[in-house]
C-alpha cells in the first residue's frame, strides 16, 4: 500500500501490524515521507486484542483473502472495517457495504474515496456497519461450525 495516498488523511496514529513482504518498502516510505510520528510498524503479534480495543478502524489491503481472520476478528471486536475487494472473501463478508467499507483491490484512488467516505460517514451509518459485521462474524464461531457439521452428520 502506498502510504503517500494516506499522507494528508492521517489525523491519528496509523499502526501497521505484521511482518509481510512489504515491510522494508513501508519502512522506506515512512522515512522518506517523514511520517514516523504518524505511522508505526509493529512486528507480528500473536494476540492483538489490545490494538483492537483502541482502534478507530481496521484497514485490510490484501490482494487475496478467504475472508481472513483479521476481518472476522475486527467484526467480532466491533471495529469498522475498510477492506480491499480482493478475490474470495471480503465482498461476501462486507455484503455490498452493509458491514463495512469496500474499495477496489490495488486501486489507490478507490481506497482514497472509500477512506474519506468512512471519515465523513455519520455515526449511525458506522454503527450499523459495525453491528452488521459483528453479526456476520458469529457465523465463524466454533459453536456455529459444530452445529453445521452436526446437522450434516445427522
Amino acid at each position: 500500500m502506498k502510504i503517500l495516498s494516506l499522507k494528508s488523511k492521517i489525523d491519528s496514529k496509523l499502526l501497521i501490524i505484521g511482518d509481510g513482504e512489504l515491510k522494508k518498502t513501508l519502512q522506506n516510505q515512512i522515512k522518506t515521507l517523514q511520517l514516523s510520528s504518524k505511522v508505526q510498524l509493529i512486528k507480528f503479534k500473536k494476540n492483538i486484542n489490545y490494538y483492537y480495543k483502541n482502534a478507530k478502524a481496521v484497514i485490510i489491503t490484501s490482494l487475496w483473502e478467504d475472508p481472513g481472520f483479521v476481518m472476522i476478528e475486527a467484526g467480532f471486536n466491533q471495529i469498522p472495517i475498510i477492506t480491499s475487494n480482493c478475490e474470495s472473501g471480503p465482498k461476501e463478508f462486507i455484503e455490498n457495504s452493509k458491514n463495512g467499507y469496500l474499495f477496489s483491490s490495488n486501486n489507490y484512488s478507490s481506497f482514497d474515496k472509500t477512506f474519506l467516505k468512512f471519515k465523513n460517514d455519520s455515526d449511525k451509518n458506522i454503527k450499523d456497519k459495525i453491528n452488521g459485521a459483528f453479526k456476520k462474524s458469529l457465523i465463524y464461531t466454533e459453536i456455529n461450525h459444530y452445529n453445521l457439521l452436526k446437522n450434516h452428520i445427522n
